[in-house]
């Protein structure tokens, strides 16, 4: 079922990009994700790429299965921004910091933000998230 979910999901946000692009003159994407939607920003960015200027992953988890060394190697241009808070009791901090040891020892430009919060996101996270696009 999750797959089956995953797939219509990623689809559809990459059809939605492609009609806001089609239909507005815009600039960089960015796709930004949290808790189970952080799991979709990875699955959709790390599946299309090409597509995005980055992603923003606050407090979810990179499914193992996306994070093979051929689909890490295609998304390698892929700027990815992690968020979590520490003291978040629906998924754990671990996972963000597991994800970006993944992503990084792939060579990825990753980084992550480690913030005194439960599972939500901040303003000062959304701040940090925002200079990080500045910066790409």
């Amino acid at each position: 079922m999750w797959e089956a979910s995953a797939r219509a999901t990623v689809g559809y946000v990459l059809s939605l990009v492609d009609l806001l692009r089609e239909t507005y003159d815009i600039g960089e994407v960015y796709l930004l994700g949290f808790s189970q939607g952080c799991g979709f920003a990875y699955a959709t960015g790390l599946s299309a790429p090409e597509r995005f200027d980055g992603l923003i992953c606050f407090a979810g988890h990179l499914d193992s299965a996306l994070a093979t060394a051929e689909n890490l190697e295609a998304a390698a241009s892929l700027r990815i921004f992690i968020g979590h808070g520490y003291d978040d009791r629906s998924i754990p901090c671990e996972a963000s910091e597991e994800a970006f040891e993944t992503l990084d020892d792939a060579g990825m430009d990753v980084e992550l933000f480690l913030f005194d919060a439960g599972h939500s996101i901040p303003v000062e996270a959304v701040r940090e998230a925002e200079r990080w696009m500045r910066r790409g």
